[in-house]
């Protein structure tokens, strides 16, 4: 008796398709029922990478203003010697923004 002979003593094939076929409805209706979430989960990713950019980008923004006014102060109006101390503190202060944003969100900026 050939492997062949037993499959279809058995029934093999038969059962494998039935198996098969449950399987395949079961992942319809899942697919279906996970749809409506599916669509908010992706709304969700949209409007955090959304936020996560202009975050960044005002970041961007701020430290440019920022570098051209100390510029403008140490180069036009003021000399290094003032200018120093302001320096230091803005930019201890910029440094206490960014932890302070990691103690509330815990997640690394950026």
């Amino acid at each position: 008796m050939s492997l062949i002979d037993l499959f279809s003593t058995f029934n093999v094939t038969a059962h494998k398709e039935t198996i098969e076929r449950k399987y395949t409805d079961q992942i319809a209706t899942l697919t279906k029922e996970l749809e409506p979430y599916e669509r908010s989960r992706n709304q969700m990713i949209k409007a955090a990478d959304w936020r996560a950019q202009s975050i960044g980008w005002l970041g961007l923004v701020f430290m440019g203003l920022q570098t051209g006014v100390l510029a403008r102060l140490t180069w036009f109006e003021y000399s290094w010697d003032i200018m120093e101390p302001v320096t230091y503190f803005v930019t201890y202060v910029t440094g206490m923004f960014f932890y302070a944003y990691y103690m509330v969100t815990r997640q690394v900026f950026g």
